[in-house]
């Protein structure tokens, strides 16, 4: 039997701190399988398709003071999970989403749209989509092209979905609470 990898996954968690410094859990958050995002917040995924994001932080595990609720979660997935780790809505919030990102793949230059994009000198954007729709065999010769292009456009669904939430719940929630960290995990 063959077994088909079907690429890296994110749980991940919100937890608040209360006053007198222990925390509650509020819930999961849904991360889309987006492997900048990955690399931004830990280096996971990090170099795939040629994509090098300067992380927020390494891995560093669970938080010592972790919920019981997201604990039980992490254990449970303990054996087949890798990179544990946490960041603050803080941490966030200042890390640099407009780094200029290299990336670098195979494109089908026999489309005369990608074609175009191809022979322009200034590649400070994507390939048209479609354009990494490479064929085998003799019909084309795929081309190895790089760009460069700001994080924040790779991680768009995140800065305008899950961040402004994550925002909300550390500085209008219930108290100002800068420190509400998300914790999370990948499994491949």
């Amino acid at each position: 039997m063959i077994r088909k990898k079907m690429g890296t996954s994110c749980f991940c968690y919100v937890e608040y701190p209360t006053p007198n410094g222990n925390w509650i859990y509020l819930g999961p958050v849904h991360l889309s399988k987006n492997y900048h995002l990955f690399a931004a917040l830990c280096g996971v995924r990090n170099g795939v398709w040629g994509v090098h994001v300067k992380p927020v932080s390494p891995p560093r595990d669970l938080p010592r003071d972790v919920t019981p609720e997201v604990a039980k979660e992490a254990e449970e997935m303990r054996g087949y999970s890798h990179s544990h780790s946490w960041l603050s809505v803080e941490e966030l919030l200042r890390f640099d989403w407009d780094q200029e990102v290299p990336h670098k793949t195979r494109i089908n230059v026999a489309d005369p749209f990608v074609r175009k994009w191809f022979e322009q000198d200034d590649h400070r954007t994507a390939p048209p989509k479609g354009a990494f729709s490479v064929t085998s065999g003799n019909e084309i010769t795929p081309q190895e092209v790089q760009w460069t292009q700001k994080l924040r456009v790779d991680v768009k669904d995140f800065l305008e979905g899950v961040l402004p939430y994550l925002k909300y719940l550390a500085f209008d929630y219930i108290v100002k609470a800068p420190n509400t960290r998300i914790v999370f995990w990948f499994k491949d």
